[in-house]
């Protein structure tokens, strides 16, 4: 069955309902229009021109700002993004360092501390962007750093291995919070398809900027100070950058037009159960085996659980959790390649670094660090390449490569000999790999917010990131389930079998992007 979308006449692909109510207007649209050239002038809205401009700074609508101050309040309100990878470069180049820190050396344990921060992240953000969507996007934009400061302060008193990772979860609840909110903020002061695509293609470039400079950073602190150091460092930005947007975040303005919808609880409880147990099953299985009873029960509660939130969020009408308003049919298809290809580059970005760690011997964390440093102008290019690419080629086209981006990658890990010199193979993966997360981010947070209302923003960006960054955690899992039941006494074999388990998983969506999805590329069009 083939998908078909039709083109936006100002946007991107995308699939709708033939009539669908207009959008509310907001103060910057309509201060586009007034500022259009072939606009017809009239006094009331010169008078509101006027009345905006002597708001204070943080109240104006962002057209109004200075480019500085927009440069400086889009970084500030996609340092999420920076942060959210930051954090996972951290963790990766500094895992057999904290492992002293907390007093443990299992691999499958250490495998924890990235797949719990994972976990919340993904658990939280559908959550957070609903709560964004109700109750302002800025505050939840605040309270994640709140969170953010609180839990990585936490992160670095702590000398045993439960309590990281609770840390570590509450880090990414923090992170959650945040995320998708940006991405709402993001969406409702840049209106025009054009301005969105620039501005989602460099909070897609962010992505490899923070991995890169978490990974640095997590190195330098570790090989020369003390690993607790990262996370107290990394708090000390956190608060930075919450000060920064207490300032120049605008508050939200009341619109009478968007009636007050009442959260739902027992959703929101049946997913986090789903998501929770469900991720708690397949990554405790590899550490203390699936012959345990309890594993394989936690399973079950949880599919369960995503049953009983099916039909309760089918019962909740215009209350759910996720409304249908974001489940477009040709948009599902694409969730579950961007399932598939980010469980692929979990396990490759994991892998590759124990690869080069434990079997290559790179023993110094600043090392470890320059070593992931290609994935920095490699993903930047991508990311920023994505508006371009939209617009000259067909939406599955670029969504197909990103999928074969994902898969060799761990092609190349599965193959790369224990003494072949770095560049030879391991330098290209990175170099190949890069375009897959960066293009798929980019495109599907495009797709997302230029096929639904501005009222539905916040959860939106808040699904199509859990898909992302909760598949990497199940990913994680999945693949250390696969290394223990394949090496043996053999650790190597065991990481070539996850590389090869990606590389499944990203030529099944390949497949599937090849033998369904179908969106052409963005109409010409000027603004």
């Amino acid at each position: 069955m083939t998908v078909e979308s039709v083109p936006e006449e100002e946007g991107i692909p995308t699939s709708k309902p033939a009539h669908r109510p207009p959008e509310p207007q907001h103060e910057e649209i309509e201060l586009e229009l007034d500022l259009t050239p072939d606009a017809a002038p009239h006094t009331q809205a010169s008078q509101s021109e006027s009345q905006k401009r002597n708001l204070p700074p943080n109240r104006r609508p962002i057209s109004q700002r200075s480019f500085f101050m927009q440069t400086i309040f889009v970084a500030t309100v996609a340092s999420p993004q920076v942060l959210c990878e930051a954090q996972v470069g951290m963790l990766l180049v500094s895992l057999e360092d904290i492992g002293l820190q907390v007093g443990t050396h299992d691999e499958r344990e250490l495998s924890w501390f990235p797949a719990a921060y994972g976990l919340a992240i993904g658990v939280f953000l559908i959550t957070s962007g609903r709560l964004g969507d109700l109750y302002g996007s800025r505050l939840l934009w605040l309270s994640g750093f709140v969170i953010s400061v609180i839990s990585n302060i936490g992160s670095g008193f702590c000398s045993e291995k439960i309590s990281f990772n609770i840390c570590r979860a509450l880090a990414g609840v923090g992170v959650a919070a945040s995320l998708p909110n940006a991405i709402a903020i993001l969406g409702q002061s840049y209106s025009s398809p054009r301005s969105r695509a620039v501005v989602f293609s460099v909070v897609g470039a962010l992505a490899p900027v923070g991995f890169v400079l978490g990974a640095l950073i997590g190195g330098f602190w570790a090989f020369e100070v003390d690993s607790r150091w990262i996370w107290w460092f990394t708090s000390i930005v956190c608060f930075a950058l919450l000060a920064c947007g207490w300032f120049l975040i605008p508050p939200p303005t009341s619109d009478p037009a968007l009636p007050r919808q009442k959260f739902d609880i027992i959703g929101a409880v049946l997913l986090m159960l789903f998501l929770g147990l469900f991720n708690f099953a397949w990554n405790q299985g590899p550490i203390v085996g699936w012959s345990q009873p309890y594993v394989y029960a936690l399973l079950i509660l949880s599919i369960l659980a995503g049953v009983g939130f099916y039909f309760w969020e089918r019962r909740a009408g215009e209350d759910a959790l996720i409304p249908v308003e974001v489940l477009h049919k040709n948009s599902l298809l694409v969730y579950v390649c961007l399932w598939l290809g980010w469980m692929s580059f979990g396990i490759w970005s994991l892998y590759t670094v124990q690869f080069l760690r434990n079997i290559r011997g790179v023993e110094n964390t600043l090392l470890l660090a320059a070593l992931n440093a290609p994935a920095l102008p490699a993903g930047v290019i991508a990311a920023l390449a994505a508006p371009y690419a939209i617009r000259h080629f067909a939406g599955h086209t670029i969504f197909f490569f990103s999928m074969i981006s994902f898969g060799l990658g761990n092609l190349l890990g599965a193959l790369t000999p224990v003494n072949l010199t770095y560049w030879a193979v391991t330098f290209p993966s990175f170099l190949l790999v890069a375009a897959g997360p960066d293009l798929s981010y980019t495109t599907g947070q495009l797709i997302v917010t230029n096929s639904v209302d501005v009222a539905y923003h916040g959860i939106a960006g808040g699904i199509i990131t859990t898909v992302m960054y909760y598949s990497q955690s199940i990913g994680l899992g999945m693949a250390a389930t696969v290394e223990r039941y394949t090496a043996g006494d053999d650790q190597l074999k065991g990481y070539r079998a996850a590389f090869w388990f990606g590389t499944g998983l990203a030529g099944l969506a390949a497949v599937v992007v090849a033998s369904f999805i179908r969106m052409p590329k963005q109409a010409a069009h000027r603004e």
